[in-house]
């Protein structure tokens, strides 16, 4: 795993990834300074495969929210 610490030492931030084989199975991203968490399962990865373009538009729905902006 990664810590994070402000110059107290103080954790801001952790992440940890458990892998199956060589591939990644889960990451779990802790942010303690903002009180959130994300935890990404990956069930049978594959590495490398081609996809489809339309796989990276944006899908149509509301509200929209813009992480980038908060």
């Amino acid at each position: 795993g990664i810590v994070i610490t402000d110059l107290n030492g103080k954790i801001l931030a952790s992440c940890e990834i458990e892998y199956e084989a060589s591939l990644p199975k889960k990451i779990t991203y802790d942010w303690q300074e903002e009180d959130r968490s994300l935890v990404l399962e990956f069930k049978n990865p594959i590495m490398n495969k081609q996809l489809s373009k339309n796989l990276w538009q944006m899908p149509n729905y509301s509200p929209k929210v813009n992480m980038g902006e908060e």
